[in-house]
């Protein structure tokens, strides 16, 4: 009975010990991700996502910052890109990846989250494509201690050359992206990159952006005000 207990006692130590020791300057990467998007085109189309992260645009956090890793105690650390890109910079070379693989001719346009929708939207219309796909990331941020947690809230829009929007799709919850108690670590940089595959897939996928995107096709005109299309409701 006792050797039971020491035997229990010694798996916990190296749990902890193991939790503890690997929490420090862990990274994810998102350099394979690739939408399977439903649809094909050969429109010119400039991309631009925008980190909107309260946190990041108040500098509390950077820009390469994808969320926290605790500690033996809770403790929380930093979790950032592999690439050391600006989160949102990874997001945008999924986008195009994804879209040029479908055969859309696409450029990306840096940008700041203190830019302005005007200046970013002036900005894309300069490279003279004919669709402009706004990408605002309000929020993504992954929580790891054995389990993973992901809190994200994301805004797809599609816009013609003037900045008229055409189509909006997006995607806001928490998700618990899964469990592992002897590699959380390694679980999380496998899950985040597979979670944020799902969530643009839908939204590249979104009847009225694919619509939107082809522009010989007529598409619905969103309306631009709420700004939030969650704005009033409890999300989802």
């Amino acid at each position: 009975m006792a050797t039971r207990g020491f035997n229990a006692l010694l798996i916990l130590t190296a749990l902890f010990s193991a939790t503890a020791g690997c929490a420090f300057g862990q990274r994810q990467s998102f350099a394979n991700v690739q939408v399977a998007v439903n649809h094909r085109g050969t429109t010119a189309i400039a991309v631009a996502a925008q980190d909107r992260r309260p946190y990041v645009v108040n500098g509390e956090k950077s820009a390469t910052y994808v969320g926290t890793q605790r500690g033996g105690f809770g403790n929380p650390f930093d979790v950032t890109t592999q690439s050391d890109a600006p989160l949102v910079t990874e997001f945008a070379a999924v986008l195009k990846r994804s879209l040029s693989a479908m055969g859309y001719k696409v450029s990306t346009i840096g940008t700041q989250p203190s830019h302005t929708r005007q200046k970013l939207t002036a900005a894309m219309a300069q490279t003279k494509a004919n669709r402009l796909v706004l990408l605002t990331v309000n929020e993504w941020a992954t929580d790891t201690y054995n389990s993973t947690d992901l809190s994200y809230y994301l805004i797809l829009e599609v816009l013609d050359s003037t900045g008229k929007v055409l189509a909006r799709s997006a995607a806001r919850g928490e998700d618990r992206l899964g469990t592992s108690l002897f590699d959380p670590q390694g679980a999380a940089r496998k899950a985040a990159p597979e979670a944020l595959k799902s969530k643009l897939g839908a939204l590249l996928n979104d009847a009225r952006v694919a619509a939107a995107l082809k522009d010989t096709v007529p598409a619905p005109e969103a309306p631009l005000e709420p700004e939030d299309p969650f704005a009033g409701t409890d999300g989802g």
